[in-house]
């Protein structure tokens, strides 16, 4: 199995969810996790609003509780990365990312 990209459509509050990833809380164990992406073939990453979203958004949201991040776009680097979630934390937003393992015969050569 191997989970694919779909079309970003975030709520009002700018929160989404790849329909195809699981629903883990903030209890979830790393294993558990790091065991499904490794079934799907890929690894994740995390983009961070506190320490990536635009300053004065960051303030409104850390200060004066406003909970609305959607003019925050997450971003990833990494080749073939798509989007899988936003969603708040106890740390304020995150988009949680998945990564996928290219081959060479999807045009990424290893070791470069």
């Amino acid at each position: 199995m191997t989970i694919k990209p779909i079309e970003v459509v975030r709520d009002t509050k700018g929160m989404f969810s790849h329909p195809d990833f699981p629903a883990w809380d903030d209890n979830a164990e790393v294993k558990e996790m790091n065991d499904w992406f490794s079934m799907n073939n890929g690894a994740w990453y995390i983009d961070s609003f506190e320490s990536n979203g635009p300053e004065e958004m960051v303030e409104s949201w850390f200060d004066n509780g406003d909970s609305d991040c959607t003019n925050w776009q997450p971003i990833c680097d990494k080749p073939g990365a798509f989007l899988l979630s936003i969603h708040d934390t106890k740390e304020g937003p995150v988009g949680l990312f998945f990564v996928p393992h290219l081959t060479a015969v999807e045009g990424i050569i290893h070791g470069d």
